[in-house]
């Protein structure tokens, strides 16, 4: 599916006089997709979610492709980190397509925004584009040779952790809804 075929020049006309009208608070980076030499880009990034992103982002980010839960077709993209008792988008951007290319320059966008921004740990889809475009735009990465000398700091394995967590949370959750009766301390 081509870039035109999924944002219609109206639309981009009427999202780039909605971006126009934001406070001075409010980064922003909008390309309209204009035939195969151009394509569709929106960066947005408020100066709180700068904060919270150099406050809180230098160990563990997530980049997390929604527009796929959605009935949007455009690749919509949130990065976000655990702040102190919640989860925070701290960025967010829109491409014409999930590639390589699209996913590194609005990352890159966001990473000249906050020069300081250097995350230790990444946590992704198991997305080839996603996870080249991360190597790309933060060389420190670990590369996928040093993935399998050293799994410990790999989006992989974070993933790995993180549903392992939640299945163990879920299983404490059923598991103290059908005790509750026999442990009315535990909830």
């Amino acid at each position: 599916m081509d870039s035109n075929s999924r944002s219609k020049p109206r639309d981009q006309d009427d999202l780039e006089g909605i971006m126009q009208r934001l406070p001075p608070s409010h980064s922003w980076k909008f390309r309209k997709g204009q035939g195969e030499d151009s394509s569709l880009l929106l960066v947005h990034q408020t100066d709180n979610q700068k904060r919270l992103l150099s406050q809180y982002g230098n160990n563990l980010c997530t980049l997390d492709a929604v527009y796929k839960t959605t009935k949007y077709s455009l690749p919509t993209f949130f990065i976000v980190i655990r702040a102190d008792t919640t989860h925070q988008v701290v960025g967010s951007f829109i491409v014409s397509e999930e590639t390589h290319n699209a996913i590194e320059e609005a990352v890159r966008v966001i990473r000249e925004w906050n020069p300081s921004w250097n995350p230790l740990y990444w946590m992704t889809d198991c997305c080839a584009a996603v996870i080249d475009a991360l190597e790309n735009v933060f060389p420190g990465m670990p590369s996928p040779a040093a993935v399998k000398q050293n799994p410990v700091g790999t989006a992989k394995t974070a993933l790995s952790n993180f549903s392992i967590f939640l299945t163990l949370a879920v299983f404490l959750i059923i598991a103290l809804g059908i005790f509750s009766d026999f442990f009315p301390a535990c909830i």
